[in-house]
Parts: structure tokens; sequence; C-alpha cells
């Protein structure tokens, strides 16, 4: 993807989006706690671990 593309999608892009917006859509989908807990604490764990 070009630079530019890239930019333009992560205009309003910041850290706290995840806790603010992602996690709650996840949860309004039907997401469980524990399917959440593994996607952004377990799966970065194990692979930054290189497990």
């Amino acid at each position: 993807m070009p630079m530019q593309e890239s930019k333009k999608m992560g205009v309003n892009w910041s850290f706290i989006n995840i806790f603010r917006n992602i996690i709650r859509a996840l949860k309004k989908a039907g997401i469980s706690d524990d399917q959440i807990k593994t996607m952004t604490i377990d799966n970065p764990r194990r692979f930054l671990s290189g497990k």
C-alpha cells in the first residue's frame, strides 16, 4: 500500500482507539471477553516471546 494511502487510513487512529472503539465493537458483535483477551494479551505475548 502506498504511504499516502496508509496515512489517509490512519488519520484518526490512536492506540486508545483499540479500547474505545474496537473492543467495544467486538463485544457488540458477540465476541467473548475470553476471546478478546486471547487477541489482545495472549497472542501478542506468544508472538513476542517467540513461542
